[in-house]
């Protein structure tokens, strides 16, 4: 029952241009079965293959919108809102899947992908004693199905796994930041004698942080080479030496001649965030970068990306900016492959939910209240890196082209000048080496939360 999609070519490019239409909005559900002519029938079968045709291009905006047009002349069939369901998981609007999913099932409770696609939707929320309830009734009209009972298996295991951490964690647990300190203190994580890499500059007994120490760790990773655990620990620590002492929310003055590009979602893409910081310019005096947050999980070189992240911000506290998205979570971690990549190359845990949405009356009453002229955020993708909504008063950015190897979508960043202007670009994806995305999720799951 697995669904397969192939990923977009790469280039590299980057364009000026405008913004794209919206994502479709949720329709009202009848649950009683409707009256439907022969030619509305045939014409829902037209709208659906035109959507089909959408969606294996990878254009999901359109394919939706199709998928709700076949859906406005056929509300009886159940197959339009379980497409329709799939769509929008790749458009992440999982709370519109799981509607959609359900309403499938209603009209044919024998459905067993609709069942299929819930289950699915439940482990991309986190509600994974759902999706084990829709697994099983999936098993119960396929009784034959391997797949399916696998993933049942791994995903109850992964609920006993999260009971288990939760039930030895301990209540005021100590500082993690301080309890590395500790060990380096301790003697307990030294770096060992015989790494050649990327050396970080030790003065007085502590270690310092040089641009010349950036560039040789990018390309160190980029030959496919983990730091040592002590030299990650020295980069968190000293991005979280400045995070500290910063106020919750941060105020940047842009003076006259200084610019900052906002950078939206990366998902551990670091190929493509490389390229990106090729188009920005690294952050310096005279050009800030603010990456909008969910830096991580997804891509699979997640490690790579917060660690490049985390030194600039360690060496140009007042250029580089982050914010934390709703990837930056232990739970999401857990489950969209950060803890899983930390372990593997670091052996340690990430200890770091799901976004609500709000609409343009939010938006409008927001900015009035706290006397913005708009907000910019990220969470989403947009098949052109970027949209301008809610009547130009919210824009949502988003950084990871061809999100996990199979979206299609461009990537974008926005420029912003000290007069407030700005300008929006886009780039494609890169080629990376042959690592799947979501390689490090935990008990075989991967493949469920793309």
């Amino acid at each position: 029952m697995s669904d397969t999609s192939s990923a977009s070519p790469a280039s590299s490019t980057s364009t000026l241009v405008a913004s794209v239409a919206s994502s479709p909005e949720l329709k009202a559900i009848s649950l009683e079965p409707l009256e439907v002519s022969e030619d509305d029938k045939a014409e829902a079968l037209r709208l659906k293959t035109e959507a089909n045709k959408a969606f294996t291009s990878h254009d999901f905006p359109t394919a939706a919108k199709f998928y709700t047009a076949a859906i406005e002349k056929n509300p009886n069939e159940p197959t339009l809102w379980c497409n329709r369901a799939y769509t929008r998981m790749k458009l992440e609007e999982y709370g519109y899947a799981l509607s959609d999913a359900t309403q499938a099932i209603q009209l044919d409770p024998r459905y067993a992908k609709a069942f299929y696609r819930r289950a699915t939707c439940h482990m991309q929320v986190l509600k994974y004693s759902a999706a084990v309830t829709d697994f099983k009734k999936v098993l119960a009209l396929e009784p034959k199905n391997d797949s399916v009972r696998a993933q049942l298996v791994s995903t109850q295991k992964l609920i006993r796994k999260i009971e288990f951490e939760k039930a030895i964690e301990m209540e005021g647990e100590q500082n993690p930041v301080e309890r590395c300190r500790e060990i380096i203190a301790e003697g307990g994580c030294d770096v060992d004698k015989g790494y050649a890499g990327p050396q970080l500059d030790l003065e007085d007994g502590k270690y310092k942080i040089t641009y010349k120490f950036v560039k040789a760790m990018i390309q160190w990773f980029k030959d496919g080479k983990t730091l040592p655990k002590r030299y990650v620990w020295e980069i968190v620590i000293g991005a979280y030496e400045h995070f500290s002492k910063s106020d919750s929310l941060v105020y940047v003055e842009l003076e006259d001649g200084v610019t900052c590009d906002v950078i939206g979602d990366v998902h551990g893409q670091f190929y493509d965030m490389l390229h990106l910081f090729s188009l920005t310019e690294e952050p310096n005096e005279k050009h800030y970068l603010l990456m909008n947050g969910d830096l991580v999980d997804r891509g699979s070189w997640s490690i790579e990306v917060i660690l490049t992240a985390f030194a600039f911000k360690w060496l140009y506290p007042n250029y580089m900016f982050i914010n934390r998205g709703n990837h930056e979570t232990k739970d999401m971690n857990r489950a969209y492959g950060f803890e899983g990549e930390a372990k593997h190359k670091h052996g340690e845990q990430s200890y770091k939910g799901v976004g609500i949405g709000f609409g343009p009356d939010v938006t409008k009453k927001w900015c009035a209240l706290n006397g913005v002229t708009g907000v910019i955020r990220s969470h989403e993708v947009r098949q052109d890196g970027y949209q301008i909504e809610h009547n130009g008063l919210c824009t949502t950015v988003f950084s990871a082209p061809n999100y996990v190897d199979q979206g299609g979508n461009k990537g974008a960043f926005i420029r912003i000048d000290s007069a407030g202007n700005q300008k929006y670009f886009q780039f494609e994806a890169q080629p990376h080496p042959p690592l799947k995305p979501m390689a490090y999720v935990q008990g075989g799951l991967g493949s469920m939360f793309m």
